[in-house]
């Protein structure tokens, strides 16, 4: 047992104790005063462990606390720290960490029976914490692959502390949000409640890559369902991708894929400078399409600027085709093409012009080259390939028609005067200062021309630059025509032509006032030429009988007489007469 120090003192002399009174009482004596001081010096402290056994501890002397199996000590400033650590089997407790010590081996903790293991309020967990049963608090429930909510018709809410994210560590190779049967579509609802005029919510997709390179895919969302045999197809997908990746010259294009016929195909690209339609995909639109220079609505396409051109340009040597998609493979009339210029309606004195195709060329230069050519071309292709085509009559086979359709749809009369069915010429337009001049213009030019190496022999017949039919009054009787001229010259100029064939009449032509006629007709079994006057008076110029010899005829309405008289028989009797030879055979 320790020793406790037994000091000798006096009787207190003073209730009042003070710095200067201490209420020692009287003095000691020398030997009272030694004999307490030894005591102090010889007493000792006890110290005792758990298994009862102890050590007296003089004064003087250093108190030693020695770790052992498991337990460290350590002394800062007046502070003694005794830590145990100690380990049964593989787990070990260090002060308030348990361990293991197996290499990459789970710590379990397990319950007894029904018993649960239960982590107290805000207690943290430092790495992975796993169990073969579940987590739990009184409202979230984690058990094998699923966290649920266990307050009854709760949200599952996912929330983080002040500008925290929710993220999904590339850990994750695949989510998938699953309903059960009758439960509502919506899946997933991203809800942003700031008031701002900011965008919210934010659906990010990002690739981070340790540097984009041109093409790179780099987000995909893809919609999968299953065909009616059970197989899963992804339906649609729609993919980022990156077409330059030039920092600060980034340019980006949006693929969508759809499924064609059994086949994933790229159907369109959505890129920085136009909407991109593949793969034979149309576009269909009940409404307006409208661009900053095209509106089209139905089926109009209108320029949309004021007073701007519609222009339709093909590309390269390719074609500005109309059709009505109608290949005429059956028998009848078909309409494979049509160009109406409408105005829905008109006052009498409005002038309209359906002004047509222009073709507007500014010369930057003299040339004489026979390239210099200016012109517009309406062509019929027909490739034979092998077949006949017989039908006959001058309105059937390849044709280039220009018409005026004019119809009265009223129970009123009407009546339209100075028409053309047709009108070709030279229209000159102001210009600038110089002076223009025109050499050899021909208003209608009509030829012929056999173009490129031909292998096969091409006979043509009976090739006419110019045919008038007659006038077809149909079989109404109702269409009566008048003065039916097949070229009329109503400026009186001079006609030039090569050889000209006159066709038979069945006699001669009726008077016109201020006009004569050159005409062909039948005399004596041979087509001879005639002129009339406008009184009527007829006569041969192609002077020739029966017999093959020079004649004069003629008849003469004034008098009513016909002379006909065989030229070379009078100049031979002329000859006769006068000695000379008048008539000389070549």
């Amino acid at each position: 047992m320790p020793a406790k120090a037994k000091l000798v003192t006096r009787t207190s002399t003073s209730s009042s104790v003070s710095s200067d009174n201490l209420a020692k009482g009287t003095e000691l004596t020398f030997a009272e005063l030694d004999g307490n001081l030894i005591n102090l010096r010889d007493q000792t402290i006890g110290i005792v462990g758990d298994d009862s056994s102890g050590i007296d501890v003089q004064s003087g002397e250093t108190i030693k606390i020695a770790g052992g199996t498991n337990i460290t000590t350590a002394v800062t400033g007046d502070t003694v720290t005794i830590t145990n650590s100690f380990n049964t089997g593989d787990i070990t407790f260090s002060g308030n960490t348990i361990s293991t010590g197996s290499s990459n081996a789970n710590l379990e903790l397990a319950a007894a029976g029904t018993g649960q293991i239960n982590l107290l309020e805000n207690t943290d967990v430092t790495g992975n914490l796993e169990t073969s049963g579940y987590l739990a608090n009184p409202t979230i429930r984690i058990e094998q692959n699923q966290i649920k909510t266990t307050q009854s018709n709760a949200d599952l809410e996912l929330d983080t502390s002040g500008t925290g994210r929710i993220k999904f560590n590339s850990n994750l190779a695949a989510t998938t949000i699953q309903s059960s049967v009758g439960e509502p579509a919506t899946l997933l609802k991203i809800l942003d409640v700031d008031t701002d005029a900011s965008a919210g919510p934010i659906f990010e997709l990002f690739r981070s890559s340790t540097s984009g390179s041109d093409a790179d895919l780099i987000g995909q969302i893809k919609f999968r369902g299953l065909s009616n045999g059970g197989n899963e197809r992804e339906y649609v997908n729609i993919t980022g991708k990156i077409v330059d990746a030039r920092n600060g010259l980034e340019d980006s294009a949006l693929l969508f894929n759809l499924f064609n016929n059994g086949s994933d195909t790229h159907v369109a690209t959505l890129g920085h400078e136009n909407l991109e339609l593949l793969n034979g995909v149309g576009l269909t639109t009940n409404g307006t399409i409208s661009t900053d220079g095209v509106s089209i609505v139905d089926n109009e396409i209108t320029a949309s600027r004021s007073n701007d051109n519609l222009n339709l340009t093909a590309s390269g040597t390719g074609l500005i085709q109309l059709g009505a998609g109608t290949d005429g493979t059956s028998a009848g009339s078909h309409n494979v093409g049509t160009l109406q210029i409408h105005e829905a309606s008109t006052s009498g004195s409005t002038r309209l012009f359906a002004n047509g195709r222009t073709l507007e060329v500014a010369l930057t230069g003299d040339t004489s080259s026979s390239n210099a050519r200016y012109r517009i071309q309406d062509t019929i292709s027909l490739d034979m390939a092998g077949f006949d085509s017989t039908s006959g009559g001058t309105t059937k086979g390849a044709q280039m028609q220009h018409l005026v359709e004019l119809k009265n749809s009223a129970s009123g009369n009407s009546q339209l005067a100075s028409s053309s069915g047709q009108a070709t010429g030279l229209f000159i337009t102001a210009g600038g200062s110089g002076d223009l001049t025109l050499t050899d213009f021909y208003s209608i030019r009509s030829f012929g021309l056999a173009s490129g190496s031909v292998a096969g022999t091409t006979t043509v017949t009976d090739y006419y630059h110019f045919y008038s039919d007659a006038f077809n009054t149909g079989s109404s009787g109702n269409v009566t025509v008048s003065n039916e001229y097949a070229f009329y010259d109503n400026g009186n100029k001079l006609s030039r032509f090569g050889a000209v064939i006159l066709a038979n009449q069945s006699g001669d032509p009726s008077g016109v006032t201020d006009s004569s006629h050159i005409y062909a007709k039948d005399d004596g079994g041979s087509s001879e030429v005639h002129v009339r006057d406008e009184a009527g008076n007829v006569t041969k110029i192609s002077p020739h009988n029966e017999q093959g010899e020079w004649e004069f005829y003629s008849k003469n309405t004034r008098t009513g007489k016909t002379v006909r008289i065989n030229m070379e028989k009078a100049i031979k009797v002329l000859e006769k007469i006068s000695g000379e030879t008048l008539i000389e055979q070549e």
